[in-house]
């Protein structure tokens, strides 16, 4: 991640206006705690034209207290290579009928494919900063979320990846996620 963008005024008031809704797994729910975002962090080799590097990091107003529902996860190191095998989950707020998202955060156990599993499917070029997910998947409306495996020796999560992308609503399909050590 670098740099912090230049906003113009029109769009640091839109900024303004946004908010970071956190400690609930209810879409539509007054107990959730509201962050307004104070600054935008695009990832350096972000472009709107590809999948690739399409994640930021936002600085919130006033630090986040950390609660029972509100917890949290760990960053891996750059050097880290995605681990097999982890107990790996996925969650959002996505579409479980077409077109229809869900007002409760569901998440699904996960596992991760060694790209060359699925060449013929996605692994097209360099794309080493890409994680991809097999057999059961995240749905359209997912993407932003977070992608997190279980260490087997501490009794802690890391962050592995940010849902990017779901080819469509089919189970078969794969999701897509922006390695979180980039």
């Amino acid at each position: 991640m670098s740099g912090k963008l230049n906003f113009s005024t029109e769009t640091k008031a839109r900024i303004a206006e946004c908010t970071i809704h956190l400690g609930s797994v209810y879409k539509f729910d007054d107990s959730w705690e509201r962050f307004t975002i104070e600054t935008v962090f695009l990832h350096k080799d972000n472009d709107r034209s590809s999948l690739l590097n399409d994640i930021a990091l936002v600085k919130l107003r006033k630090k986040v207290r950390f609660s029972h529902y509100i917890q949290p996860i760990c960053l891996p190191r750059a050097s880290t290579s995605t681990v097999l095998n982890n107990l790996c989950i996925s969650s959002g707020f996505g579409y479980t009928l077409k077109n229809v998202g869900s007002n409760r955060m569901l998440k699904i156990r996960m596992s991760i494919l060694q790209c060359n599993e699925r060449w013929d499917v996605i692994c097209i070029g360099a794309y080493e900063n890409l994680i991809v997910q097999g057999i059961s998947n995240i749905c359209k409306g997912d993407s932003g979320g977070p992608f997190s495996c279980k260490s087997v020796t501490e009794d802690r999560w890391t962050l592995y990846g940010i849902h990017s992308y779901v080819a469509g609503f089919e189970k078969t399909q794969l999701g897509i996620n922006m390695r979180a050590n980039d």
